[in-house]
């Protein structure tokens, strides 16, 4: 049974996450593979919070937009592996690539339009609180542009009719979207502190370092990159089933 007949005719939070982790296990050495793309970025970025202890800097900002530019890629790569292993087929890691290749250029903007506020939110919310109110319309911008990645993998949109079809498909259906964005969000904040707060601690003051901070940190990154990258392309494929009675199969000969 593909995930396609497991699937639902409406959206919920509960049908996305159920799907993005039947996937996941369904693929767990393709996409582990996958997720070194974010990895140098996140290692960049988690060092120079560790270590260097700056979070203002322009390399700072540099390293945030470059991680989220990779999860980006990680996107268009995972969006390939999804569509096929709905339709009962297996990707491979070199047509993942190849398809993340294709589309860079094309998401370079797309990772721009749809991280900006929310980075700038993190950056600036350590040194003023009230910075945080910026996430509020991250996450409205977030929903919006749920499937952009998706959308332009599959489909071959330009820019603008990219972000045109990721609001037409997500109309109706972005209550549970921001559900499931809250929820990871807090999760991944949860799993950040936990790390800071457990290896801080007097008790493990000594037994541990930096560099165990720092990989575990960029191990919570990439896979927070992972689920989103297959939540994406999960969320896009049930929109499409939802609002076009789209079969699987057609979904995949886009592809081509």
């Amino acid at each position: 049974m593909t995930v396609a007949e497991r699937g639902t005719r409406r959206l919920t939070m509960r049908s996305i996450i159920v799907l993005t982790f039947q996937l996941i296990s369904e693929n767990i050495r393709l996409f582990s593979a996958l997720s070194v793309i974010p990895a140098i970025p996140s290692l960049v970025l988690r060092y120079e919070q560790i270590i260097s202890g700056e979070m203002l800097s322009a390399s700072h900002l540099i390293s945030y937009l470059t991680y989220i530019l990779f999860s980006f890629l990680l996107m268009a790569a995972v969006a390939k592996a999804v569509v096929l292993t709905t339709t009962g087929y297996r990707a491979s890691l070199q047509a993942c690539i190849a398809e993340m290749v294709r589309d860079i250029f094309a998401v370079v903007p797309l990772a721009i339009i749809s991280a900006f506020v929310t980075v700038v939110a993190v950056i600036v919310s350590p040194i003023y609180p009230a910075a945080l109110i910026l996430l509020i319309p991250g996450f409205y911008i977030s929903v919006f542009l749920a499937v952009v990645v998706p959308v332009r993998s599959i489909e071959r949109t330009d820019f603008i009719a990219t972000l045109s079809r990721s609001m037409e498909l997500t109309k109706g259906h972005r209550w549970p979207i921001l559900a499931f964005l809250v929820l990871f969000t807090i999760l991944a904040i949860t799993y950040e502190g936990l790390i800071y707060v457990a290896l801080d601690g007097p008790a493990l003051a000594e037994s541990t370092s930096a560099v165990t901070q720092l990989l575990l940190l960029s191990f919570g990154d990439c896979a927070n990159a992972v689920i989103n990258a297959v939540a994406a392309s999960v969320i896009y494929f049930q929109l499409r089933l939802i609002k076009g009675g789209v079969p699987p199969e057609s979904v995949a000969t886009e592809f081509d």
